[in-house]
């Protein structure tokens, strides 16, 4: 039986859109990046969330790295991609792409040490995404696609979905970015969840959104042959097309929550469980 409840806590962030939010399996906290709001703007602040005291923490980032050296920080944004990957000593770490300052589009890369509270530019080369926002990735580390980042879509206005179809790999070792352009794979949007299944090492992308249709469609893509497949077996039980929604994977399991359309307009509050078939 699953069910929600509300925890009330000291000092929450302000109420923000647009933000990032990140499980720490290691210290068992939560982490939110950027956002905006009407009390703060743009914001590029960090707040971690201990599960076990009940309370929040505004970071404070270092400016100054051991070398002297002074380290850049991310422009204050919202709509950006947030991901959880892990660095070589084993250390979680926080990596964002993208997103928009409300005046601009960016496809910028950073890192944030939680442990030396610091973050670091990423030069990235390759095939560098195109500047992006409310796009979606995950991060991968198997014996096919070892410490990478992949990204697919994204917005460059509005509710307008970049034409852009192909789907993106940062390798976290060379911080080269490699395009990759299936055969098959989903139609163009944004507002999408993309989810790792360690289990079979695939990715699961759900919904999203172009201009006014909103997609209810499954797809996943495989990490060693790099290609997308469009899941069938059980579309009659599919939620209702939605965007902005959250998904996250657990025991093969994907859980999908809330999301909205709009038209008409509706905000979701369901939550919806795909079972993976093990082969």
């Amino acid at each position: 039986m699953l069910s929600c409840y509300g925890i009330e806590t000291n000092s929450p962030p302000s109420p923000r859109i647009g933000h990032s939010l990140h499980y720490l399996k290691k210290s068992k906290e939560i982490v939110l990046f950027g956002g905006a709001s009407i009390e703060e703007g743009t914001s590029n602040d960090i707040y971690i969330y201990n599960l076990s005291k009940n309370k929040w923490t505004k970071q404070k980032i270092v400016y100054k790295e051991s070398n002297g050296k002074l380290s850049k920080i991310p422009e204050p944004r919202y709509e950006h991609t947030g991901i959880i990957i892990e660095n070589k000593d084993g250390e979680e770490e926080l990596f964002i792409f993208g997103g928009t300052t409300g005046v601009k589009l960016l496809n910028d890369s950073f890192i944030y040490n939680f442990k030396k509270n610091i973050w670091r530019e990423v030069k990235t080369t390759g095939d560098i995404p195109s500047p992006r926002s409310i796009n979606s990735g995950v991060y991968v580390n198997n014996e096919f696609l070892k410490n990478s980042v992949v990204i697919f879509g994204g917005s460059q206005y509005n509710t307008q979905a970049i034409n852009d179809p192909s789907t993106y790999i940062l390798n976290m070792d060379t911080f080269k970015w490699k395009k990759i352009n299936a055969t098959l794979s989903p139609s163009i949007r944004l507002g999408h969840t993309m989810t790792y299944n360690p289990i079979s090492s695939e990715i699961y992308l759900f919904g999203g959104l172009n201009n006014t249709e909103v997609y209810n469609d499954l797809w996943k893509f495989n990490c060693c042959s790099l290609s997308w497949e469009k899941i069938t077996d059980d579309e009659k039980n599919s939620p209702k097309g939605r965007s902005g929604h959250t998904a996250i994977m657990y025991s093969n399991n994907l859980y999908i929550f809330g999301g909205m359309q709009s038209n008409p307009p509706h905000v979701f509050e369901d939550i919806n469980v795909y079972s993976i078939r093990e082969y």
